[in-house]
């Protein structure tokens, strides 16, 4: 459903750049090559069964860093009270607020340096 909807997402608000995109269903890139892509947009979730966690949005993030390119961006969405923030940083060592609001954020992180 969730990749169904950012398919529909793009094809209504950005028709052009459907092409362009690629949607997978995946275990958070696992067993994705490095330096894919040029974006990676995700949703992390905090629950695991009745718990909360970050384990799962480490997880993403580190996958995410590994799989994009030089330059390449990592756009986040997720609940204000996630300290996402700080974790992008320690990971990519830069992160953005792009937009929020009272339950909500959305952060960028730009995975820097050399290719290794």
């Amino acid at each position: 459903m969730a990749v169904a909807s950012s398919r529909l997402n793009v094809e209504t608000n950005m028709p052009e750049a459907l092409d362009r995109c690629e949607f997978m269903i995946n275990n958070a890139l696992s067993g994705v090559e490095p330096f894919r892509f040029n974006a990676v947009l995700c949703n992390p979730p905090f629950h695991q069964q009745h718990a909360l966690t970050d384990n799962v949005a480490w997880e993403m993030f580190h996958h995410a860093r590994r799989c994009l390119k030089i330059n390449g961006e990592l756009y986040i969405v997720a609940n204000r009270h996630l300290d996402y923030f700080h974790k992008l940083k320690k990971i990519f060592g830069n992160c953005t607020t792009i937009a929020t609001n009272n339950k909500f954020v959305v952060l960028k992180a730009v995975k820097l340096g050399r290719r290794r």
